[in-house]
């Protein structure tokens, strides 16, 4: 449940960072409000909006903590701010990260840009990038910092890219067709990616499996203090650095290591990409329920009833009756999917079976008491809730992967190729 939970929170940013624009001034109002978490400051026209996005960026900056096991010290830093603008002027998104020593301190703030067009994943690249950094400040022992640090963006970008798994689950696809068409990038060559071009391209699945990959080694935690360590004091990330400590004598057995890590999720990328919209689809025609298919001709044969409809007529002793067999239909409808799905399906069984009054299984069931109408839309909510997102997931596969694939039949790049040039000067806002 909590993954699935994960998959609807991520969706649901989406739709806050759209109202973010909704109303707003050309450009930063001067009685912007001002939201304070732990870690963050946000500014903007709304502050509802404000809270709801210093939370995300509370959760994503929590979920890189208990990836990495090193958690940023709020102590030691002023907070990160982060600034929603809209333009309606500017047709163009952006998310821009910016950081600077100020008074010895490390001010570091990320500006977005018409949040309604904005990418989720490039706000999280530009957050990780900077907690990277953060990071290798505290790997420090001196107490005079020259310049800030600046990781390479190969790993803030593999960091973003594994912080929610339906990005896992996408990167482990895009990995694993790029291999079987012959294209696949040694992991020496990923190390050299210093600067990488804004958007969704497939170099970034690739280096999401490249911290997948660095994350499987036994003290994941130990290994990322010494990469920001050696990127802090501007040292080469050089896959002969790196081999040792993955078990490897040698570069070239570091390379069979990421070869072999990469085709062994062919079974479960396969399990995964068994869920299509059409599936979701057939749920959603299953959803919109013809009594008379399950033998109740006493129910009106030209009338289908929605999941809505169920709340409204639950005292009628026969459409408590139905739910409860559109509860058993819907859940086995889901034989031989992936567990992503099946927890969608779950949650629509647990709404039927509470329309249908039927007492959960083990001790529970002595406290069972029906559940009101408040009480069923909840259960109908969170339902909708997650098939709408797990859509949304697929959708998103599917329009990754099809720009992948335009990507293998051209030569022609779309976007510049990741370079290993030497660090430029910080972006500013």
């Amino acid at each position: 449940m909590m993954r699935a939970m994960q998959i609807w929170k991520l969706s649901m940013v989406a739709l806050v960072l759209a109202h973010a624009a909704v109303g707003a001034a050309p450009q930063l109002p001067a009685t912007a409000t001002l939201v304070k978490t732990s870690h963050f400051r946000v500014t903007g026209p709304d502050a509802g909006v404000n809270s709801v996005i210093a939370s995300y960026a509370e959760s994503a900056l929590a979920n890189a903590a208990q990836l990495t096991g090193l958690p940023v010290s709020s102590d030691r830093f002023l907070p990160m701010r982060i600034e929603i603008l809209s333009d309606s002027n500017r047709p163009e998104q952006r998310v821009t990260r910016y950081q600077r020593l100020s008074e010895g301190m490390l001010d570091q703030r990320i500006r977005v840009l018409n949040p309604v067009r904005v990418d989720t994943e490039d706000f999280l690249e530009a957050l990780c990038w900077l907690a990277l950094n953060r990071l290798a400040v505290q790997q420090q022992t001196y107490l005079v910092m020259p310049a800030p640090p600046q990781v390479p963006e190969w790993l803030a970008v593999g960091l973003a890219q594994n912080l929610f798994p339906q990005y896992s689950q996408r990167n482990r696809q895009v990995a694993l067709q790029r291999w079987r068409a012959g294209r696949a990038t040694r992991f020496a060559e990923i190390l050299t990616w210093r600067l990488l071009p804004e958007g969704r391209w497939a170099d970034k699945a690739l280096c999401g499996e490249a911290i997948e990959f660095l994350f499987a080694a036994p003290d994941r935690t130990a290994l990322l203090a010494a990469l920001l360590e050696r990127a802090v004091a501007g040292r080469e990330l050089s896959a002969d650095w790196l081999a040792p400590r993955l078990g490897a004598p040698d570069v070239r057995a570091l390379e069979k290591q990421w070869d072999l890590w990469v085709l062994h999720w062919e079974g479960t990328v396969q399990n995964f990409g068994a869920l299509t919209r059409q599936n979701t689809d057939a749920l959603r025609e299953l959803l919109h329920v013809d009594p008379a298919a399950y033998g109740f001709t006493a129910l009106s044969a030209s009338v289908r009833l929605t999941p809505q409809d169920f709340i409204t007529r639950r005292k009628e002793v026969v459409i408590r009756r139905l739910a409860e067999q559109v509860s058993t239909a819907v859940q086995s409808s889901g034989l031989g999917r992936p567990p992503e799905y099946q927890l969608v399906l779950g949650a629509w069984g647990e709404y039927f079976d509470e329309v249908a009054n039927v007492p959960p299984k083990g001790w529970r069931r002595f406290f069972h008491r029906a559940a009101n109408e408040k009480q069923l839309r909840a259960f109908l909510a969170v339902a909708e809730g997650q098939l709408a997102a797990i859509e949304q997931t697929l959708d998103r596969r599917r329009d990754y992967m099809a720009e992948f694939e335009k990507k293998l039949r051209t030569r022609q790049t779309v976007a510049p190729a990741p370079t290993n040039a030497a660090p430029v000067a910080p972006r500013q806002p």
